[in-house]
């Protein structure tokens, strides 16, 4: 029997000899598909037998000899693609072979030991030994192109990349580097490759070597980051991986890394840090920060009894300096009032800005009070001093309060409340002082003054409340706009409406924050609301005329009304009418912001003052508001049933609509209705209410 047959009708014993002699060679991870493996080298012999039938002229038998091999494709050249898919090490690969050249051979021979050896077998178990050498030849080249083709694709793709790539040996020199890092560090590979982070001088050097032999020893992944600054450039930031190359028995071999240019990413984070706890203005720590370091330096002082000490300052006839020189010249003097203060305390103390004119001072480590006395009065003799202001020279004076911790209180909002109602004890006796805080000074405190101390709080504390007295349709008598009120729910006076507390508020330099507050509630519940009648439901919201002039608020408010996905024109600003008058405060621009932002703008209390329809014609206003003083006798008078009408008509013929405030009695309702009024609001129709009771007046019915 020749070769050919004999391998093709013993297959089933030949793999079951090859499974026993591969599986000394194969570690276990590589016979988890033993069908798939087997199948494989079933074919293999299929085709090594098919060769062994076929006659071999002397031709072929030649370029054999030499190595020659088809052009084709064939079981042995898939099989050295495959194995290295399969994750197969070469030798692994070729053992096969070995192990199939072993089961064939020794079953051949042991179905001859009691026949002589013929020619013929002879012949076919060279021609045998011949196929098993090509077949091996054929599949090591195989696999050597596939993985060095694998090799191209990775290096290309490493060399592409704008990402930092490399690896270190075992003792964290560099074992290669990309084209990235070769650019980043200006040396050819071969000045690279062999060295370590201290030889190319990183200012990290030793933290960096640390980190990879910590990867080493732990076999896990280190991530961070780190500065790097390259010759003849300004220093960059890094993120990057550190990561263990393990063998199949989980050996370190090598040390893999990557790294990714995180510059822009820190810049704006570093901005974004910068924004939200530092004062634009003047560069001081915001009240947030001002409030995070007093809590730190509280919790020092209970740790270590070391005393600290709290100064609140508020500045004398800033605002009169302000008003008479404009706010240009004001914004100079807040900076240059920082200035000052900061050069009367250590670089340990902080100075912040609370906002307005009103600033802090904590002291560290103090000996004993007389330190205090001595900044505080370096202080006002420094704030007394003429300020020199382009051609100006400006007089301010500075009022000073003083608390004590932990004589005093022990903790930082009760050191504020303390500071703040001693400051205003100071302002009392005269100003240009400074008082230090005692326990019985609070019933000293004026009710004014008491009231912007508890102002301070309102707002962290949960006490303010956004109300809504609907707008309707007057000829539909359909609720279609409402108009957000503040109130403040007073923890010992009770509920108090604007005119209460707005006065304080704007001494007590809150006003920007409640107002962004207030903002917030009414975006929010404009997009409650609108989700609920599916439709944009509008909500106007009160601005005094200097918060209108003084504050820029309209790009994050526009950028607000965007992250809600709001309709335009879901929110609009009623502004007191004298605002139009102060021509000077760059109104036109203002309300150009607001349009921008998708803000209208409606004139509040018209009539009541002195600006005329004609007035308003230079301002792009949305919508006019007619003072309740000329509905409240409009049925009974004339003139202002007159006056109504003619600022109702001029104000349409302008594209310009019209709510009419103060509505109480039917007969005011049929007056404007007949007159084309467009919108009314009033205790006719209802009384300023919670959100959750507004909710109720929105449903059908």
């Amino acid at each position: 029997m020749r070769l050919s047959h004999f391998i093709l009708q013993n297959l089933e014993p030949i793999l079951v000899e090859w499974e026993k002699f591969a599986a000394t060679l194969f570690p276990a991870s590589q016979r988890a598909d033993q069908a798939m493996l087997r199948d494989h080298v079933k074919k293999m012999l299929e085709t090594i037998a098919a060769d062994l039938a076929r006659p071999e002229s002397p031709l072929h038998q030649a370029e054999k000899s030499k190595g020659h091999r088809p052009a084709t494709k064939t079981a042995a050249t898939t099989h050295g693609v495959e194995r290295l898919e399969l994750g197969f090490s070469l030798v692994s690969a070729m053992a096969e072979y070995r192990a199939l050249r072993a089961s064939v051979t020794r079953l051949w021979q042991d179905a001859h030991l009691a026949k002589p050896v013929s020619k013929s077998a002879n012949e076919d178990i060279i021609r045998f030994n011949e196929a098993i050498d090509q077949a091996v030849s054929e599949s090591v080249d195989s696999y050597s192109a596939e993985r060095d083709k694998q090799t191209r694709v990775f290096e290309t793709i490493l060399s592409s990349s704008p990402d930092l790539s490399f690896t270190f040996d075992l003792e964290g020199r560099f074992a290669y580097a990309n084209k990235a890092l070769i650019q980043l560090l200006g040396l050819p590979i071969d000045k690279i490759v062999g060295t370590n982070f201290f030889d190319l001088h990183f200012s990290a050097a030793a933290e960096m070597q640390g980190q990879i032999q910590q990867v080493i020893a732990s076999k896990q992944q280190f991530r961070g980051d780190i500065p790097y600054t390259a010759p003849g450039r300004e220093v960059e930031f890094y993120d990057f991986i550190f990561a263990p190359v393990l063998t199949k028995r989980r050996k370190v071999e090598a040390v893999a890394g990557t790294a990714r240019n995180i510059t822009k990413r820190k810049i704006s984070e570093n901005r974004n840090w910068q924004k939200a706890n530092y004062d634009l203005l003047t560069g001081l720590p915001n009240r947030r920060l001002f409030g995070d370091r007093l809590n730190q330096s509280v919790k020092h002082t209970g740790r270590t009894g070391a005393p600290i000490a709290l100064l609140f300052i508020d500045l004398d006839h800033f605002k009169e300096a302000n008003d008479r020189f404009g706010h240009d010249s004001g914004d100079i003097l807040l900076r240059l009032v920082a200035d000052r203060i900061r050069s009367c305390v250590r670089a340990t103390d902080t100075v912040a800005r609370l906002g307005g004119d009103e600033f802090t001072v904590i002291l560290t480590d103090l000996i004993g009070t007389e330190h205090v006395e001595i900044v505080a009065e370096k202080i006002l003799k420094e704030l007394a001093t003429p300020f020199q202001i382009n051609d100006n020279i400006l007089h301010i004076s500075a009022t000073i309060g003083i608390t004590l911790c932990p004589q005093d209180a022990n903790s930082a909002e009760q050191l504020i409340k303390n500071a703040d109602q001693a400051m205003y004890v100071a302002k009392t006796a005269g100003r240009n002082r400074f008082n230090f805080f005692l326990p019985n000074q609070e019933q000293s405190v004026e009710p004014s003054s008491r009231l912007i101390t508890d102002l301070r709080v309102a707002l962290p504390q949960q006490q303010l409340e956004v109300y809504y007295q609907p707008i309707l349709d007057i000829a539909t008598g359909r609720i279609v706009k409402a108009e957000a009120l503040l109130r403040w729910n007073h923890p010992e006076l009770g509920l108090m409406l604007p005119g209460q507390f707005m006065g304080p508020a704007e001494e007590a330099g809150v006003m920007d924050e409640i107002g962004n507050w207030v903002f917030t509630e009414a975006a929010l519940h404009s997009r409650l609301w609108s989700a609920l009648l599916g439709m944009p439901f509008q909500i106007n919201i009160n601005l005094s005329a200097k918060q209108f002039i003084d504050h820029n608020y309209t790009s994050n408010w526009g950028a607000y009304i965007k992250s809600l996905g709001l309709a335009p024109h879901s929110l609009s600003v009623d502004i007191k009418e004298e605002a139009f008058l102060n021509e000077w405060g760059n109104v036109s621009d203002r309300i150009v912001a607001l349009h921008d932002a998708g803000i209208e703008v409606a004139v509040d209390d018209f009539g009541a003052g002195y600006s005329s329809i004609a007035h308003l014609k230079k301002f792009a206003v949305d919508t006019i508001k007619i003072d309740r003083s000329l509905i409240h006798d409009m049925a009974g008078d004339a003139s202002n049933e007159s006056v109504s009408q003619a600022i109702i008509a001029m104000a349409h013929k302008l594209g310009i609509k019209v709510i009419a405030e103060g509505v109480e009695t039917i007969t005011q309702r049929v007056s404007l209705q007949s007159a084309d009024c467009d919108y009314a609001q009033g205790y006719f129709f209802a009384a300023p209410v919670r959100a959750d009771e507004f909710e109720k007046l929105l449903q059908p019915g």
